[in-house]
């Protein structure tokens, strides 16, 4: 049984390649960029972060030492009066010194702790992502392939189907998409001419034609002359 195949627009498989391609390039685009984003922050985490907080300890662990030698000395000598002095001020600034070390310290450790984590998390994140790139890298040509043997397909089927369905092709007619236009009806002169010519056909008809119609068959000359038999010679005297 045959199928006829319903074009509507070929111009639609031409516009959807297109935006396929497109979304394939922004795709291809966010994917390394993430991946850019992933070597980043390892560097980040193993080289500027740990190189930051290991000079923060340094310094604010000579800070604390500082402010414990101004304690002692505080501590130590008496003032013009000859009485003990006041380390009030001294004994807060080492506080404060040494809570800035201890901060420097945590940060230290938590850098330490997400560079050993993060190799581990960046794995996960890049088999997460590997299903997205593959369509990306993989299907997205295949499904781009298929559409331009279809559209070529599609043509050839409108060019071998004739100007009739190329017209279906573009899905303009305003009865409906994949519908033919109407053939117009002929003019009334048309018409009549039409039947007059017609009539004046069937009125010629040959004699011939017309015996035979009638079942009656001419005879040719020859057919008769021996159809009729000679008179008979008269008897001898």
């Amino acid at each position: 049984m045959s199928q006829i195949a319903r074009v509507e627009s070929v111009d639609a498989l031409k516009e959807f390649r297109v935006a396929l391609i497109k979304f394939a390039e922004a795709a291809n685009g966010a994917l390394g960029d993430s991946e850019s984003e992933v070597q980043r922050m390892q560097m980040w985490l193993e080289n500027d972060q740990t190189s930051h907080w290991l000079g923060q300890i340094r310094k604010r662990t000579e800070v604390v030492s500082r402010a414990k030698e101004a304690l002692r000395m505080k501590k130590v000598f008496k003032d013009a009066t000859g009485g003990k002095a006041s380390y009030i001020d001294e004994e807060k600034a080492l506080a404060k010194a040494t809570r800035a070390l201890e901060e420097a310290e945590q940060k230290m450790a938590a850098t330490k702790s997400w560079a050993r984590k993060f190799p581990k998390e960046a794995a996960a994140f890049k088999g997460s992502i590997q299903r997205m790139s593959t369509f990306v890298l993989a299907d997205v040509p295949v499904a781009a392939a298929k559409l331009d043997r279809m559209t070529a397909a599609l043509k050839a089927y409108i060019a071998f189907a004739g100007p009739s369905l190329a017209s279906i092709s573009v899905g303009s007619s305003s009865s409906g998409p994949g519908t033919p236009p109407a053939a117009e009806p002929p003019a009334p002169e048309a018409q009549a001419t039409a039947a007059g010519s017609t009539e004046g056909e069937a009125e010629v008809v040959s004699e011939p034609e017309a015996a035979k119609a009638e079942g009656v068959e001419q005879a040719s000359p020859v057919a008769v002359e021996q159809a009729v038999p000679a008179p008979a010679a008269p008897p001898e005297s």
